[in-house]
């Protein structure tokens, strides 16, 4: 299958292109939206709290430790870069949009 627009691979190392929305109700992956893949956030964006939370999510969602995630631009941004070192492309997508979405 096909990987859609805001996840890339490059060098062993997967990026994805993420729209946070702090302070929602929960936490969850919504989906696609607008070319990046839109993430809701129950931390405020306060101290960090939400980049971390970010973190934790991306990390329970794609079991993998949180010590490979990163944010690579837009720490205090809701439009954001992460970087997954050492996952595959075709694994992120899997867990990310499921076996029958692109």
């Amino acid at each position: 299958m096909t990987a859609p627009p805001w996840l890339t691979e490059r060098d062993g190392t997967v990026r994805l292109r993420v729209v946070v929305v702090p302070g929602a109700a929960r936490s969850q992956i919504v989906g696609p939206h607008d070319g990046s893949l839109r993430i809701r956030i129950a931390q405020r964006a306060v101290d960090g709290a939400a980049n971390r939370a970010l973190v934790a999510l991306l990390s329970k969602t794609l079991r993998t430790a949180k010590s490979t995630i990163e944010i690579e631009r837009g720490l205090n941004s809701k439009h954001k870069t992460v970087s997954i070192a050492g996952y595959q492309l075709e694994a992120a997508r899997r867990c990310l949009v499921g076996e029958s979405s692109s």
